[in-house]
């Protein structure tokens, strides 16, 4: 009977398992027929750490642009691990997907684990983890090719260890076992994403509160050692002690003016606002955990929910949310995973006055009522689960019909020459050129400009001119906070996509940042025009003029030959 029932977790494991393989297939398959056969990220912030690990393979430099050092990735261990494959297995654009798939599966395979250790049934061993696979959502996240399978991975194993350490009712000798992991994965966390600082350091306050001074203190150090190092290495190279990414994304605390203050104290509230899924996720957390007859710190279950709320709170006051479903991957399965646990434990008992607590009988009727109650709840949830599965064929095609263009087109006709761009990765991982990033992410002078308020048009075509860039391709409406464009660049063209739902604008202008090289540019542009998807409508403009007149429009392939 009991090797029966072990097989039965296992098929529950295996059932999941095929169920996330054959959902990223099926996504797979639906990506590629709309880029012509080839596989295409959702996003463009993928071919940056592609082109930084490609680098530090082939150069050992850490930067986008092969020669040039860049402190702007936010995943260190992610860029260190894709380029230790690219050192062995050569570079390929599958391997960030490979990786995923390798990491998604092991996040379900952790989380059927805990739920197996924990006395859970077979049914609860293949409906979590299917639940945490499909409404995270797990294939979404993992198409983009970023950190966030391994980062779920980490800090699942974060809240678990933390869960059996702190737990009154865990045994001495698993209590022992999870410090040690604590240990092992606190610098982990930070070197997956910086933002695993904030689970840790609950964790931390968590071992205060419990007068366990000592291992405080050596989560916190452990935890900061990669920032610390880090930050000098970038110090030492003459950039910030933080990447880019996260300096110019963070949400800093402003407190010189009451404005300033009450800016920053309501984002989160704004933010969960703005993302229904998340408030009804942490929400239900909240309700079940005050229905809880017991301290937080007696099960592992308030544990984690604990660190679930607290490590949110800090999210949402200091991070971001979106971006593809990516930056709340990790907290989506935590939460799913918690919620399971508190449900689990609440005292489902019948209390008659003067008798002893008695099972609540729940008729067939009271299952469906409970059922149609956590459905209606969960909507949202469960609508943006099915949004995201629908976004990422398409989003693929966006990045392959612009980005991936640009990058064929630079490669083909600018290659070793500088260029300025606001979208850094596809350029940079299909083209060698010097890139001038407008944005700041991968420039430091930029990033400083744009950070004290002080960039604009006049800076902008300065550094352009400091840096010899001979074109630009850009989203013009990016720049009209800073005054548009230099006006002394002569705009070639411009290429406008339909249906976009991920790249920072439906059209790219290309410029001649040296007037000189305008015709040259619009002889390229024209040429190459003739092998641009067909959704791609095509502008040639001859910008030398004072109404940039429109000098050609191509919208069809047929039209091009």
């Amino acid at each position: 009977m009991h090797r029966k029932f072990a097989n039965s977790h296992l098929w529950a494991l295996i059932a999941v398992l095929s169920l996330f393989w054959i959902t990223f297939a099926a996504a797979f398959a639906a990506s590629i027929r709309k880029t012509d056969g080839h596989w295409v990220y959702v996003i463009d912030d993928t071919y940056i750490t592609m082109a930084i690990a490609k680098n530090l393979a082939d150069h050992g430099n850490w930067g986008p642009v092969a020669h040039e050092f860049s402190a702007c990735a936010s995943s260190p261990l992610w860029v260190m691990i894709v380029a230790a494959v690219y050192r062995v297995a050569g570079v390929h654009e599958l391997v960030p997907l490979g990786l995923n798939l390798f990491f998604g599966s092991a996040v379900l395979i952790l989380i059927w684990h805990i739920l197996r250790r924990r006395g859970a049934t077979p049914l609860a061993c293949f409906a979590i983890p299917t639940a945490v696979m499909l409404l995270t959502p797990m294939v979404p996240v993992a198409s983009t090719g970023l950190e966030h399978m391994l980062q779920m991975l980490v800090m699942l194993g974060l809240a678990e260890a933390a869960s059996r350490a702190l737990a009154d009712d865990a045994p001495s000798a698993a209590r022992s076992h999870a410090n040690g992991w604590l240990m092992v994965l606190a610098p982990l966390a930070t070197m997956v994403r910086y933002e695993g600082a904030l689970m840790v350091g609950v964790i931390a306050l968590l071992f205060c509160m419990r007068r366990r001074f000592v291992a405080a203190a050596a989560l916190v150090a452990l935890t900061s050692l990669p920032i610390v190092i880090s930050g000098a290495i970038f110090l030492a190279k003459g950039w910030m002690f933080l990447p880019t990414s996260i300096a110019m994304k963070a949400n800093a605390p402003t407190l010189s003016s009451w404005a300033g203050f009450c800016t920053f104290t309501s984002k989160g509230l704004l933010l969960l606002r703005a993302n229904v899924h998340i408030a009804i996720l942490l929400g239900t957390v909240g309700l079940l955990l005050l229905a809880q007859r017991q301290s937080i710190f007696k099960r592992a279950s308030g544990i984690v929910a604990v660190v679930v709320l607290a490590t949110a709170a800090l999210h949402l006051q200091l991070a971001s949310l979106g971006w593809f479903y990516r930056y709340e991957a990790y907290l989506m399965c935590l939460g799913i995973v918690a919620i399971y646990f508190l449900a689990r434990e609440l005292p489902w008992t019948k209390l008659a006055e003067g008798t002893a607590a008695k099972p609540l009988p729940l008729s067939q009727l009271h299952y469906a009522a409970a059922l149609a109650s956590i459905l209606l709840v969960g909507l949202p949830i469960i609508e943006r689960a099915v949004r995201a599965h629908a976004h990422i064929p398409q989003a693929a095609a966006n990045i392959s019909q612009q980005q991936c263009q640009m990058g064929r087109f630079l490669h083909r006709y600018y290659e070793g020459q500088s260029v300025a761009a606001n979208d850094i990765g596809a350029i940079n991982f299909m083209a060698n050129i010097h890139c001038f990033d407008l944005w700041g992410l991968s420039d430091i002078d930029v990033a400083r400009l744009r950070l004290a308020k002080r960039y604009d048009s006049a800076k902008m075509f300065a550094l352009s001119q400091q840096k010899g860039v001979k074109i630009a391709v850009v989203y013009d409406d990016w720049y009209a906070p800073y005054g548009g464009v230099p006006r002394q660049w002569v705009k070639a063209a411009e290429w406008t996509i339909s249906n976009n739902t991920i790249c920072g604008g439906d059209t790219v202008s290309f410029y001649a940042v040296d007037p000189t090289q305008w015709p040259t540019l619009h002889r390229n542009l024209l040429e190459f025009c003739r092998e641009l998807p067909a959704e791609v409508d095509f502008k040639l403009i001859d910008g030398r003029r004072a109404s940039r007149t429109v000098i050609k429009t191509v919208g069809t392939v047929a039209s091009r030959f």
